[in-house]
């Protein structure tokens, strides 16, 4: 058996056939399979326990062996292989061969087929649900279990009886944030044992499920608040949910054959696939629970984000630790063993947090983590003990031989490289489980949030998920902060919020956003909100499946503005140089200096669950919500309250995005399959599960399209014994006119016969606005996003995001040349190289603007003089007096980071009658520094004096050609910003 089965249980194959309503081989069967799977016979080098992938190789050996059984038991034992490969595609996202595709198409026809041979039996159940909803409403008789199921199964989703049974038995199923209703399900396949909790995921609950929902908690939980026991033996399983299934369908206005747990899911299936023509890939996504995890959105408290967000810019390494890094060196000391937990729960003095080392950051990193567990406790309780604490961070010893230098922590390859080498080599189950504890918690953590702990899932188990995104309004504010936080640097601002918008809209990993270049973004003269992004190799690295492809996307104006506001200051730049930075500036830079302070900003204003790569997640979903308008053709305003978005969905945004593919023809020309396909296509999958998995989070958000005509913004009508139970009135209740003229102007306005007579047209948002009273506070905290004129039109900026960068600029502190350059670049009087050659040598990051001893400095020298003469060299220069005063402000002002990318060259002009000696030891000793020149010159009558000539020293071998017109404008405006300060005299 090959070691990566390790774990496989034949039981668990077959229960996952059984929840989905298909057959499945026998457990004897299966098991042969597993126990008969050969080895890979990939090199070595490239093998690994937790690799994901099926050869043909594999495959065919199997079946050799089956043709060499000379029974019957061939055709059971073929039948477990398919089984076997489906089951590891479908359920645990392998990659399979070509052939075991088709299979899996296979599959889907016979369990097409099946969903036909129910046909009648659906329409027939359907009909008889309706009579018996409209008879419950009106009489409201004691709600039944077998009841309960069926307005779940025919109206929320067509779940296994498994999972009905499920949701009757847990109350807590039932989960609402503001007037918001949703069900939530608990995966009820078994946890792998690096998973600490649970996944679940969340349906849309309609009004009237919530209410009989409701209901039938409170009669059959009631008085068993106190008591687990009575709960527990109140509790109904999947068999006698079936009997009860069984004895009250038979019957008017059913009449329906009695049917196994299997079939009656099938039968559910077929009344959603026939009512409501669902898309079959959808059908299977509603119909399991366990094709997808949803998550909750954290509160963020106001006065932390605001702090947080003050400090996305703050700087914890040293600039210099990149340069002939050794990573051998090791740390001894591991100050996480003298945390305790009473020294953070008491008043006493807090321990102090260490900083990171550039050798080692595993002692910080394994403070931070113990000091979040004493904080916030582990992910099931709030609070550990001592005992559990220690357990899970006392395995410093793992690391003794495997440090993780800064460096390492940048560079993705290499920070999965060391990751691998420690997992690997650990033999402990107890090891394991920990070190991957903490490797979940580095993945979250803003210096090493690029660990994909997915890749140390065992594979029998389904990949680790990590749901969550960011909204258009959250991503508003990410953006705002990270454009006006002052503690950034101009340039840097504008590329974080441009990596930032990126990442979101072209739907990026974070090595795609660092590695895009010049050349491989390309804006529609004809419309620029509309972007393609050509996503491929370049000599930085390949994109994770090793294969290139195109991305079409729309963004709006006040962010597409910026993305061309990058192109046009890099208009002079080499087309293979990276959109993101500076020319020439590394990979590590980049990443800490513009993808780092996106993860602090994302952090504060979504939870510290979020991270870089769930821009992705945000973009997938935007773009999936994109396709289904397209499919479907439904208005925004029926499908999202979300203020951001309609723009977005419009039809003229969408056809924007899809033109690539459309073209000029109607989507109903196109098979339904195909945009899925062109969906995964975009993202860089090639199987629709992975994107369904690990980047859709959730299906409440799917229902409007599925179950049109009844999600909670569309409208339609509601009779009046339908209202009464849905705004918990009685029966014989005369309130419900008052109340709906409350609710609804338009029923108001009506004559007393009108409102008799006509039908009654509300959404479900109105009735749970008002049965919720809307005013009261949702438990989720509202992103504070300055109130913005509204617009339906993608192609209008909501705010001048463009303005606000640039009026930032204005608030900088004076003193700061490279701003003052900006200005220059933007105008297209000093290219992009030459101001990148000069930030280079200005110190980089850690340039610092003149401080006030500086323009003190400044203000006391002499005039700075530009000559007049166009076809010098070098134009600008001072002349002063060759003394120990002049030599200190000379020093205070130019011998400074900021002016490393100038020279100065000394011409000593020396009276016949001047002690020269003197002079030139004042010169070298107070003026001079290594590498600098002077000239002396005798003259026979005036004052002795000194001419300081500035030069650029930059360095040229990077220059394509020596353009004389460009320096002399930077000696232009280098007069300019020096004689600004000549003004203080």
């Amino acid at each position: 058996m090959s070691n990566r089965f390790n774990g496989l249980i034949p039981a668990d194959i077959i229960h996952f056939y059984q929840r989905g309503g298909g057959t499945c081989a026998e457990e004897d069967e299966l098991l042969w399979v597993i126990d008969h799977w050969p080895d890979s016979m990939m090199p070595a080098s490239e093998q690994s326990a937790y690799q994901r992938e099926v050869t043909s190789y594999e495959i065919n050996y199997l079946r050799k062996i089956i043709k060499t059984i000379p029974t019957g038991r061939q055709k059971k034992l073929r039948n477990a292989l398919n089984d076997l490969l489906c089951y590891l595609s479908d359920a645990l996202h392998w990659q399979v061969p070509p052939e075991v595709v088709n299979q899996l198409k296979d599959k889907d026809l016979q369990w097409f087929d099946q969903l036909n041979q129910f046909a009648h039996q659906a329409g027939m159940l359907q009909d008889g649900y309706e009579a018996i909803r409209t008879q419950y409403i009106k009489v409201r008789p004691a709600v039944s279990s077998e009841f309960t199921a069926l307005v779940i199964g025919l109206e929320v989703a067509p779940l296994s009886i498994e999972y009905l049974a499920h949701v009757l038995n847990e109350p807590s199923s039932i989960k609402q944030e503001g007037t918001s209703l949703y069900l939530d399900i608990t995966h009820l396949a078994k946890k792998s044992k690096l998973q600490q909790k649970q996944h679940f995921t969340r349906y849309h609950l309609p009004l009237f499920v919530y209410r009989v929902l409701q209901d039938y908690y409170a009669t059959t939980f009631a008085n068993d608040k106190h008591s687990t026991l009575d709960h527990k033996n109140k509790k109904v399983t999947a068999s006698q949910l079936v009997r009860k299934l069984n004895l009250y369908t038979p019957v008017t206005p059913f009449s329906l054959p009695e049917l196994n747990a299997q079939k009656w899911h099938l039968r559910l299936q077929s009344v959603w696939l026939y009512r409501d023509n669902i898309v079959p890939s959808f059908l299977k996504d509603i119909r399991d629970p366990e094709r997808h995890v949803a998550f909750n959105k954290p509160i963020i408290k106001t006065k932390e984000k605001h702090l947080a967000l003050t400090a996305i810019y703050q700087k914890d390494w040293n600039e210099n630790w990149f340069e002939g890094l050794s990573s051998k060196a090791k740390v001894n000391r591991w100050p996480h063993k003298t945390l305790r937990k009473t020294s953070l729960n008491s008043s006493q003095k807090p321990a102090p947090v260490p900083e990171w080392n550039p050798h080692n950051i595993l002692p910080a990193m394994l403070f931070h983590y113990k000091a979040d567990l004493i904080k916030y406790g582990g992910v099931i309780k709030k609070t550990l003990s001592d005992d559990t604490i220690n357990a899970y961070t006392n395995i410093e010893q793992v690391f003794e031989d495997n440090p993780l230098p800064y460096e390492k922590t940048l560079d993705s390859d290499a920070l999965h490289l060391w990751a691998h080498t420690v997992y690997d080599s650990l033999s402990n189950e107890g090891h394991q489980k920990y070190v991957h504890y903490l490797f979940r918690f580095m993945s979250h953590h803003p210096l090493t949030e690029n660990l994909d702990i997915s890749e140390f899932d065992p594979p029998t188990s389904t990949p680790s998920v990590d749901p969550n995104y960011l909204t258009l309004a959250e991503l508003d504010e990410v953006i705002n902060a990270l454009l006006t936080q002052d503690t950034g640097e101009m340039m840097q601002r504008l590329f974080c919020a441009v990596a930032c918008i990126i990442g979101y809209f072209a739907m990026l990993r974070r090595g795609e956003v660092l590695r895009l270049r010049i050349q491989d973004i390309f804006c529609y003269s004809t419309d620029k909100q509309q972007f393609h992004f050509d996503i491929r190799e370049t000599t930085e690295g390949s994109t994770k499946n090793k294969s290139a492809r195109m991305v079409h996307v729309v963004i709006p104006e006040e962010y597409a503005c910026l993305v061309r506001m990058v192109i046009d200051i890099k208009q002079s730049a080499s087309v293979n140089e990276p959109l993101i930075g500076f020319a020439d500036e590394k990979m590590h830079s980049r990443q800490l200096h513009y993808l780092l302070p996106i993860t602090r900003a994302i952090k504060a204003v979504a939870g510290e669950d979020v991270r870089f790569h769930h821009l992705r997640h945000s973009g997938i979903y935007l773009f999936m919500q994109q396709a289904l308008h397209l499919a479907y053709e439904i208005s925004p305003n029926e499908t999202t309250d979300e203020s951001y978005l309609p723009r977005l969905l419009s039809p003229s945004a969408i056809a924007k995005r899809f033109h690539y593919w459309v073209k000029t023809k109607h989507f109903s020309q196109y098979n339904d399959n195909l945009l899925l396909s062109e969906i995964c296509q975009q993202i860089g999958h090639k199987y629709y599960s992975t994107t369904r998995w690990s980047y859709l989070h959730g299906i409440d958000w799917l229902y409007p399209f599925y179950r049109y005509g009844f999600g909670e913004r569309q409208q339609r009508e509601f009779n009046h014994n339908e209202l009464k139970y849905l705004l918990r009135l009685s029966p014989t209740s005369n309130d419900l006119s008052r109340q709906l003229s409350l609710i609804n102007t338009d029923y108001r306005d009506k004559m007393p016969s009108q409102k008799q007579q006509d039908a009654i047209l509300l959404t479900e948002v109105t009735l749970k606005n008002w049965l919720f009273k809307a005013s009261q506070k949702s438990t989720l905290s509202i992103p504070a996003v300055q109130d913005l004129p509204p617009t339906d039109s993608y192609d209008i900026a909501r705010n001048d995001l463009a303005s606000i960068w640039l009026s930032s600029c204005a608030s900088c502190p004076s003193g700061h040349f490279l701003n003052d350059l900006l200005k220059q670049v933007r105008l297209g009087e000093l290219n992009w190289k030459m101001f990148s050659l000069i930030w280079q040598r200005s110190g980089k990051h850690t340039y610092k603007p003149l401080t006030k001893k500086q323009k003190t400095a400044l203000s006391l020298l002499p005039a700075f003089v530009l000559d007049s003469n166009n076809q010098a060299e070098f134009p600008l220069h001072i002349i002063l007096a060759c003394n120990s005063k002049n030599a200190q402000l000379i020093t205070r002002v130019f011998r400074t980071h900021q002016w490393h990318w100038l020279s100065l060259d000394f011409e000593f002009v020396c009276n016949r009658k001047t002690n020269i000696q003197r002079q030139e030891a004042l010169l070298k000793e107070q003026f001079m520094i290594k590498g600098d020149t002077y000239r002396c010159i005798k003259q026979s009558t005036g004052n002795s004096h000194l001419i300081i000539t500035f030069k650029l020293k930059l360095n040229t071998k990077n220059k394509a050609k020596s353009q004389p017109s460009l320096d002399r404008g930077i000696y232009q405006h280098l007069h300019q910003f020096l004689t600004n300060f000549q003004s203080l005299q």
